[in-house]
């Protein structure tokens, strides 16, 4: 007679102790043929144990069954033993501090707990991939080199997102993986703040190809007739029409590919940060200029680093010490209204000096993701370079102008929700870990944000275990706390098969 659904899982079990004790698969081949709404990967391990030791005519009449399943994969089954894992490390790149110790940790992990057939992804949030899942045996000295490299301060607080974008890419691979999502956080989401995610015309993408993981492409110069979707191109007439939100970017193939790469290298190593509106500024002397900004509330300068939202968060040679200095601006929300920028040489010092009385030659960046209006009136979003001069001491170079029209900020108060569907539509075999540090990283603790960014992690949970997958919020409370947390996502890992919760 008929199994009633929610009896299913239950008796599944059973008939693999039988199959086990009797050496008897008939047992399996029963459960498979007559079991409703089994669990994805009790389906899939059920299966793939029937399949074993038995004829080929038996392993194709089991194949036939499966496969309308997606992620069944036809054949010999995988050897016996733990399931391989793909691992998807979505971080946080806006702050050193955590950053140091989150690659560390990562390295330990990728060195220590990740076998050869494992796969391991790393996401920066708010930018995009660092590398995409890839496997480990073949490749594992040039993900460590990856790994090692990301440790570079970037991206921004679009967590909800970045997650979406990993839980996607999980999604695709079959159920014979283990499926690992570990998240390192100290911030609220802020994509309403960052503007929409520009996906240009050459960049290179994560998107479904047909069936199996996501694969790399390229975004195709002609625009795709459905305004929801772009064109990606996977190779030699493999053009294919994706939804807009299954592409996913790489990070560095945005706002900041046009960029000096000798800029964006010296950023990276002062930690400067990046906003909805970034100034930059870049000289080769040991000569000490200032960036001055005159913003609709006051002057943002060395001897005022924070004003109306902005932030000089890097200040160069005031002690004469590099000819490769830099100084940043940046704002997470940049109000409207009229913005000045001009620089000053404060003094001529150090040894790699231009004379008293020489010119100093700089270049000043501005990065910004919504539309402003120039000194010209024409309207500009995106990156936009200015050379420029100063001459004698406390010298001032020409200025620059820029206006903040008012931009309605975009609705984003549907994220959490969307996260929530995704892990709970989500077939078994996922555990999300999120290393969060929220309570060291000092911003904004007022904000209304936070108890919502609370709320939101315990519903994300709760998702997971609704339809049977695990997860954990692991609150650091400093930075040899995140260390520890990390170390907890590397004792599950290790202890995988035995699907302890902490």
């Amino acid at each position: 007679r008929m199994v009633p659904s929610h009896q299913s899982a239950d008796l599944a079990r059973l008939c693999c102790v039988l199959s086990t004790v009797h050496f008897d698969k008939s047992f399996l081949h029963w459960a498979i043929d007559n079991l409703p709404n089994m669990d994805g990967k009790q389906l899939f391990d059920m299966a793939n144990d029937a399949k074993r030791d038995v004829d080929d005519v038996e392993m194709a009449r089991i194949d036939g069954f499966m496969k309308e399943i997606p992620g069944w994969t036809a054949g010999m089954p995988p050897p016996v033993g733990v399931a391989p894992k793909v691992i998807v490390f979505v971080i946080d790149r806006t702050w050193v501090p955590i950053l140091e110790v989150c690659i560390s940790s990562i390295r330990t992990i990728f060195t220590k707990y990740v076998d050869d057939a494992d796969h391991v992804g790393v996401y920066g949030l708010g930018e995009g991939w660092i590398f995409p899942p890839t496997q480990k045996g073949g490749n594992a000295k040039e993900l460590l080199s990856k790994i090692l490299d990301a440790q570079k301060c970037s991206g921004e607080c679009v967590l909800y997102r970045s997650i979406l974008d990993a839980v996607a890419c999980l999604g695709s691979y079959s159920m014979a993986f283990s499926r690992w999502l570990v998240v390192l956080t100290d911030l609220v989401d802020l994509e309403d703040v960052s503007g929409e995610r520009d996906l240009l015309a050459g960049s290179r993408v994560l998107a479904p190809n047909g069936n199996g993981p996501f694969e790399v492409g390229t975004i195709d110069e002609a625009p795709c007739n459905d305004a929801t979707k772009l064109n990606v191109d996977f190779g030699p007439q493999n053009v294919v029409e994706i939804p807009k939100s299954l592409v996913q970017p790489f990070a560095g193939e945005g706002l900041d590919a046009g960029m000096d790469p000798e800029l964006k290298r010296r950023l990276e190593k002062a930690g400067a940060r990046t906003g909805q509106v970034t100034l930059s500024l870049k000289w080769d002397t040991t000569d000490d200029l200032d960036l001055h900004v005159f913003t609709p509330a006051g002057e943002i300068s060395y001897s005022n680093k924070k004003v109306g939202g902005g932030w000089l968060d890097v200040d160069m040679n005031p002690d004469h010490q590099t000819n490769e200095p830099v100084e940043n601006v940046f704002w997470d929300q940049c109000p409207t209204g009229k913005y000045t920028v001009v620089v000053e040489n404060f003094s001529y010092g150090g040894p790699h000096s231009a004379r008293p009385g020489e010119p100093i030659n700089f270049s000043l960046v501005l990065r910004t993701k919504v539309p402003v209006r120039l000194m010209g009136g024409n309207m500009h979003k995106g990156l936009l370079t200015w050379a420029g001069t100063c001459i004698g001491s406390k010298g001032r170079s020409q200025t620059w102008e820029f206006t903040v029209p008012h931009t309605p900020t975009p609705d984003t108060s549907s994220r959490p929700k969307e996260v929530c569907k995704a892990l709970q539509s989500m077939p078994g075999n996922l555990t999300v870990a999120v290393v969060d540090s929220s309570k060291i990283s000092g911003w904004n603790p007022s904000s209304i944000r936070w108890p919502a960014f609370r709320s939101n992690m315990a519903s994300f949970m709760n998702a997971l275990a609704q339809c049977g997958n695990s997860g954990h919020h692991l609150q650091a409370d400093n930075l040899a706390g995140i260390q520890e947390k990390f170390d907890e996502v590397a004792a599950m890992l290790q202890d995988a098969g035995l699907d302890e919760h902490l």
